[in-house]
């Protein structure tokens, strides 16, 4: 029964705290995260009933992420398929040569305002520069 349950949260409760992930992932903050993370607190408490005794211990017993790296996932996965799409990879410009002096292989869009440096494309070439 805890499978069907797990399958429950994953279809219906997963997808309504993470709809367009990597739009706005860029810009959440903490408090956002620890509210979003409540969520699947809360969820593993009800599902493991009385043999529930810590989060990270249920989300082990269950082969489950905490959001924070699910949605960076989510997000890397998004950007490295635009980085190969004809009508998205524009977004992510890659660097001329030589590049001799930064590892980057993306160059980093020029940010004039905090807002804009915490906007989706800033976000996700940093996430394709840490991973490539």
């Amino acid at each position: 029964m805890p499978n069907t349950l797990i399958d429950i949260f994953k279809l219906f409760v997963r997808s309504a705290v993470e709809p367009a992930v990597p739009l706005w992932s860029g810009a959440i903050i903490e408090k956002e995260k620890n509210g979003i993370e409540k969520v699947q607190k809360t969820a593993m408490k009800l599902i493991s009933g009385s043999s529930y005794r810590d989060y990270i211990g249920s989300l082990k017993k269950f082969n489950l992420d905490t959001l924070d790296p699910r949605r960076k996932k989510i997000c890397l996965k998004f950007a490295k398929n635009c980085t190969k799409n004809d009508r998205f990879k524009h977004w992510f410009k890659l660097k001329p040569p030589p590049n001799t002096r930064y590892k980057d292989k993306y160059l980093r869009p020029k940010t004039n305002t905090k807002r804009y440096a915490k906007s989706s494309i800033p976000y996700l070439t940093e996430l394709l520069n840490e991973n490539e």
